[in-house]
């Protein structure tokens, strides 16, 4: 057992043992809850961290669409990798994360549908 102290700003150290076993790295997410008066801190998944990302994103006015097939998106990716400026020969970032967006996106789809979400195209 590791006891910590909270600091003025009210944020507390994790020890780099428990960090080592829960597989934490900078800059990773986790989900803080108080359950039965104890507060609790779980990683969050792969896909949370993408949508968590995501609203950020939206949030900030950065995205595209919205879009009603993948293959619309997928031109709007291309359009816009066209018109962005980049050393020759490095692929843009959009394209470059193209392949990864489209991996998560049928789990994405899967969950807020499991969820009740209305309105997945």
């Amino acid at each position: 057992m590791s006891f910590i102290r909270v600091n003025p700003k009210g944020q507390v150290t994790i020890p780099s043992s428990l960090r080592e076993r829960a597989k934490l790295n900078p800059g990773d997410l986790v989900e803080a809850k108080l359950v039965k008066g104890k507060i609790t801190l779980t990683p969050a998944s792969l896909i949370d961290r993408h949508i968590d990302e995501s609203v950020r994103q939206i949030e900030k006015g950065q995205f595209y669409g919205p879009f009603d097939t993948a293959e619309e998106m997928i031109e709007s990716l291309h359009r816009q990798s066209r018109t962005t400026r980049r050393p020759a020969g490095q692929p843009s970032d959009l394209l470059r994360n193209e392949t990864a967006l489209l991996a998560t996106l049928p789990e994405a789809v899967s969950r807020c549908a499991a969820s009740g979400a209305e309105g997945i195209r």
